[in-house]
């Protein structure tokens, strides 16, 4: 089955050339995302705009769809890549698996290691402008509270 996709202006279906991605599907993907991060990122946390609050309990907020709609992107996405092999597992569909899994974790451990770096100068530079003293303050406290519960609470 060829996928048709429809261009917006002329609403008539054109041929998709390349990769044969479906463009409702991108679109989905982008307000979803678009969506998580208006959830995650509301502005301020004390006075936040009802619908991007969670439900209490009963009800339904545009927060509440977040999820389920990424998970339905999820699902009919892995349908259509499975769908070129079949839906059977086979040794070309397993190495397409696996290159994609070891490059997402490679992606995601360069990442993390770029963070890490940014963190470690951002706290060496910290630590050479104000030296130790604030490093040393909470474990003082936090000995003397541990010393007082031993000795007085107990």
């Amino acid at each position: 089955m060829k996928q048709q996709v429809y261009d917006l202006a002329s609403e008539s279906p054109v041929p998709r050339k390349g990769t044969g991605r479906l463009l409702a599907l991108d679109i989905l993907r982008g307000i979803t995302i678009a969506g998580m991060i208006l959830v995650n990122n509301p502005g301020s946390w004390g006075h936040m705009y009802a619908p991007l609050k969670h439900a209490e309990w009963n009800g339904l907020t545009p927060t509440d769809l977040v999820f389920p709609f990424f998970m339905f992107i999820m699902g009919i996405s892995t349908y259509f890549s499975l769908r070129k092999y079949d839906f059977k597992f086979t040794l070309k569909s397993f190495r397409k698996i696996l290159r994609r899994s070891v490059l997402l974790f490679l992606i995601g451990m360069a990442v993390a290691f770029v963070v890490s770096i940014a963190a470690i100068k951002f706290l060496m530079g910290y630590i050479r402008r104000n030296d130790f003293k604030p490093f040393g303050y909470y474990r003082i406290v936090l000995g003397i509270l541990v010393l007082a519960y031993f000795l007085f609470l107990k």
